[in-house]
């Protein structure tokens, strides 16, 4: 009988601390809200100017009472603030001087939660009437009554941990005095007055204080400080939109998508910005934000999931080079607009960087939002483009090459050595008051998606190509003859080197039913000759491709451009000469 009842008290008991368990796991302790102090500033975010590149200007904002020592403080300091780009202003625009460091602070308790073992029950119950059920030996129990007075030895119970087993407790009883028993020998407690519940003990922080000195002329007074940083963490990656392109005009819509892994944002003027900013300290963090090193927060676009560079530089690079598509153009930044500005773009130029208005923003960190900018009528102009790039014409050139085109995986690269491959493009004219930025474009045909690519950036009255589809009756061939060699035309560097004449000849057919714009070009090694059909030649230095250093000492890369109109059916054969060194 005694067995059986000493049982039942401990399965008891080890259901109620099961029980207990749950509840701490299900709500756990939350600490008081701490008080806020007098001079302790709370900051509101006023205004964002987002950069494409994963860094954002952040301007804040806050109001509180000097304190005695002539400063106010905050405990939000930003973790990614960049080196030199992280100052604080007061109301009339006076720099105040900053001090950043860590300190320890209490906190109180402030909650409490359902006792978790007998030890924390018997310190909840100090002071209370109780009857204790002891187990003196397996065989053996007894109840002891009385008031606890004490509980002593072990450790106090915490809010993230219970009191350690073979602490003492300490009854008063009437008859006997005071007895003093091991923890581990109650197995159950029994009274009238039971208090089950536990208080959050105080606990100590380390947090990070941001202190402003304001002067101590300006103690007991109201004080509103303006704080500015550079961080990492947020970005805007533009996508457009181009509508029903026919043969004079066009609709384009600019979206700003918006990546925010920084911090929430509230009501806040946001600003999305084109252009190429120049902070060459970005990558350094200010010794203010008391941080080792910089967060990767927001991984680049093309660093992993197998990628190629191409794919990076194409979507997301401040520079976009598209050889295939004849748009090597480079953002370098808008010119300053000269006021007024076109119905459906609202912004503002500063130095060689533009502004795109968004209006106000709510979201929160690790949100993601889509923002209309603008939408605006283009004029337009369908062209076809070829064009052909040929490579070294000796063994030994042709081997670095090869391995540049290996070691890169570069798309475009490889694309361009494709003789023949004509491309329908439409090209879109910027006849607004603002640039346009590089992203990501899809071109939509009576709702139907027909192509996405790549809007390079487009300064104002400026044009850019959207390439459309592969054509299918635009027709390229081009083929090169050797016209002449002389194996001993140069001695250089120990070394005797040839001389080759080519003419090159580019074939191009139109078999559509209506006059076609062809833009045809070519780039070879070497020195361009006569050039027929009113082409253009430039010569360029070779430090694009890893060439060897004769070939890249002795040649140019010769460009040849051909802009002409083919009636419906037309043939045309276009020439251009050319003579290359090589060893």
């Amino acid at each position: 009988m005694f067995a059986r009842s000493m049982m039942v008290a401990l399965v008891l008991v080890a259901g109620s601390v099961g029980v207990v368990a749950n509840v701490v796991a299900d709500e756990p302790v939350k600490l008081a809200e701490r008080a806020k102090a007098p001079n302790e500033l709370t900051f509101k975010i006023d205004s964002v100017s987002i950069f494409k590149d994963g860094y954002a200007l952040i301007s804040k904002s806050a109001t509180a009472t000097v304190g005695a020592d002539g400063t106010v403080f905050t405990h939000e300091v930003p973790d990614t603030a960049v080196l030199g780009c992280f100052w604080a202003l007061a109301e009339d625009g006076t720099p105040v001087r900053l001090t950043a460091e860590y300190i320890e602070r209490d906190n109180k308790p402030g909650a409490t939660r359902t006792a978790a073992s007998i030890a924390e029950l018997l310190r909840s119950n100090v002071g209370k009437q109780v009857t204790l059920d002891v187990a003196d030996r397996a065989d053996s129990m007894r109840s002891v009554q009385g008031t606890v007075t004490a509980v002593l030895g072990g450790s106090e119970a915490t809010a993230t941990s219970e009191a350690t087993a073979g602490s003492l407790v300490v009854v008063d009883s009437r008859s006997n005095g005071s007895i003093v028993l091991p923890i581990a020998s109650v197995i159950g407690l029994t009274s009238f007055e039971l208090k089950t519940d536990v208080a959050t003990p105080a606990t100590k922080e380390r947090v990070k204080v941001l202190r402003a000195s304001l002067g101590q002329q300006h103690a007991g007074k109201p004080a509103k400080l303006q704080m500015f940083y550079f961080a990492k963490g947020m970005r805007w990656v533009p996508t457009y939109r181009l509508h029903e392109p026919d043969a004079t005009k066009a609709q384009l819509v600019l979206h700003g998508e918006i990546v925010n892994e920084l911090e929430d944002v509230s009501g806040a003027k946001v600003g999305l910005v084109a252009g190429v900013p120049n902070f060459r300290f970005k990558g350094e963090v200010s010794s203010l934000s008391l941080e080792a090193a910089l967060r990767d927060v927001l991984p680049v676009y093309g660093e992993s999931g197998g990628r190629t560079r191409s794919e990076s530089r194409r979507l997301l690079g401040q520079q976009l080079s598209n050889s295939a598509y004849f748009r090597d153009i480079a953002e370098p930044g808008a010119q300053t607009p000269g006021g007024g500005g076109l119905s459906g773009i609202e912004g503002e130029g500063a130095q060689d960087l533009y502004v795109y208005e968004a209006g106000t923003m709510d979201l929160k960190k690790g949100g993601r939002m889509s923002v209309p900018l603008w939408q605006v009528d283009t004029t337009t102009r369908h062209v076809y483009t070829v064009e052909v790039t040929r490579g070294p014409t000796d063994a030994n050139e042709l081997q670095y090459w090869n391995q540049y085109r290996e070691q890169t995986r570069d798309e475009d690269l490889m694309a361009m050595t494709k003789d023949g491959r004509v491309w329908h493009q439409v090209e879109l004219e910027n006849k607004s008051d603002a640039p346009w930025t590089t992203g990501a474009a899809l071109v939509v045909q009576k709702e139907l998606p027909i192509s996405q690519d790549v809007l390079t950036y487009t300064p104002r009255n400026g044009r850019s190509r959207v390439p459309l589809t592969v054509a299918t009756e635009v027709r390229a061939m081009y083929d090169e003859v050797e016209v002449s060699r002389d194996p001993q035309a140069l001695q250089w560097n120990n070394s005797t080197y040839a001389q080759i004449r080519k003419k090159a000849t580019f074939t191009v057919t139109n078999f559509r039913s209506e006059k076609t714009t062809l833009i045809a070009k070519a780039s070879v090694i070497g020195k361009v000759g006569e050039v027929s059909d009113g082409g253009t030649a430039t010569a360029a230095d070779m430090e694009f491709f890893n060439y060897g250093s004769d070939l890249r000492a002795l040649n140019s890369r010769g460009n040849v451009c051909w802009e002409l109109t083919l009636e419906p059916g037309e043939k045309r054969v276009l020439t251009m000469e050319y003579s290359v060194y090589v060893r």
